[in-house]
């Protein structure tokens, strides 16, 4: 779970980056920012040697962000712009159709892996350090129930499922899937690759979904 250790004032930006230009330079302070943490880890790094790593000075950086953790937030809500254009595709099809489950789950699940294994340090990191500010988290459990809901309706409605309680079945999809690649992603044995966690957690998910339902 993630944790708040700080003020969250201390976190905010202190610039908008509304112009290309500027958005340019962040873009480049956040990606120098991703291989100094990858590299040296949270302890380690300083706004100074992002800075020298972005190429830029490091008043350019104070013009943006006031400390290192408002650097890790930034890049947080950048890895949860990317799963949004990830996965709003794939929501998609279950609120505008019925696809069956199985494959459509497939696709989920990869699609998941693939998006947190692509910088496994950093993203242990950003999920162990960032220190989110409580409007923060309160969207981020609004965006966590909101897609329950749209999995919830989905499972009601799909033929091949055969789950008594669509509700409760959402919620274990969404959370298993959630938790069971971030703990993969930030610790597993050496031995365990992410494709195989992702390709057993498919056929231990479509098992549930699909198999048969209980009575009694």
């Amino acid at each position: 779970m993630p944790r708040t250790k700080r003020p969250h004032e201390a976190v905010d930006p202190r610039k908008r980056p509304l112009q290309r230009r500027s958005r340019s330079t962040v873009e480049v302070i956040l990606e120098a920012a991703a291989q100094v943490l990858e590299r040296d880890g949270y302890a380690a790094s300083t706004t100074d040697v992002i800075a020298e790593r972005a190429g830029v000075s490091i008043g350019s950086l104070y013009q943006y962000f006031p400390n290192k953790d408002a650097v890790l937030l930034a890049l947080t809500q950048q890895h949860a712009e990317a799963a949004r254009a990830v996965l709003e595709p794939l929501l998609a099809e279950i609120v505008d159709g019925t696809p069956p489950v199985t494959p459509w789950l497939q696709r989920f699940v990869r699609a998941v892996v693939e998006l947190n294994g692509r910088r496994p340090r950093l993203h242990q990191i950003l999920f162990e350090e960032t220190p989110f500010p409580p409007e923060t988290m309160e969207e981020m459990y609004r965006a966590g129930e909101l897609i329950i809901g749209i999995l919830e309706s989905y499972l009601a409605r799909a033929s091949d499922v055969a789950v008594d309680n669509p509700r409760l079945a959402a919620y274990l999809l969404f959370r298993t899937v959630g938790g069971v690649i971030h703990a993969g992603v930030v610790r597993r044995p050496p031995e365990l690759t992410m494709q195989d966690c992702g390709e057993e957690l498919i056929l231990l998910l479509s098992r549930y979904l699909t198999g048969p339902a209980k009575t009694g």
